[in-house]
């Protein structure tokens, strides 16, 4: 899962020009940068969101990355493809976890031995009900994009200024 916001901003058309007339090896030290800027605070913002849920942490916050080019910044979380005891598979099934699901009750055919029987289970119950928006990394990407859109422009700048004093 992955967010990308596009701002009409004329310090962030700024940020994008230079990085596109940057040398590649500047390039480089820009995202490393500007990743280890970025990506601590987009965890620690997923991990506090999720405290309450450790399911969620394990799901969303502790698969959350940011990459950096010259198109921008992308915030990702649930990007693992480990999977967890019991099967899941964060990568695939994060959508139960971050959007909810609906619950249902089904019947199931049971067998024991000849004699057959039928019972009814409700499944998707451990997660929330439905939210269109998201509960955990929808909702921190909103609340903080700015901060990381100022983040990375200041990490650019920093990093533009270093470079021309000669300081890299």
């Amino acid at each position: 899962m992955s967010r990308r916001l596009i701002f009409e901003s004329p310090q962030l058309d700024a940020v994008i020009l230079s990085l596109r007339i940057a040398g590649p090896e500047l390039r480089k030290q820009i995202y490393a940068r500007s990743r280890a800027a970025i990506a601590p605070e987009w965890q620690s913002d997923l991990a506090s969101a999720t405290s309450g849920n450790p399911f969620a942490k394990r799901i969303i916050a502790d698969g959350a990355r940011a990459n950096v080019t010259t198109r921008g910044v992308t915030l990702t979380a649930a990007k693992s493809s480990k999977r967890l005891s019991g099967g899941f598979l964060p990568l695939t099934n994060f959508a139960a976890v971050e959007f909810g699901a609906t619950k249902k009750k089904i019947s199931i055919l049971g067998r024991r031995g000849s004699k057959t029987y039928r019972y009814t289970r409700v499944i998707n119950q451990p997660f929330a009900a439905r939210r269109r928006k998201g509960y955990y990394a929808y909702k921190t990407g909103d609340e903080y994009i700015f901060r990381y859109a100022s983040l990375w422009i200041s990490t650019v700048a920093r990093t533009l200024r270093d470079a021309v004093e000669g300081k890299l």
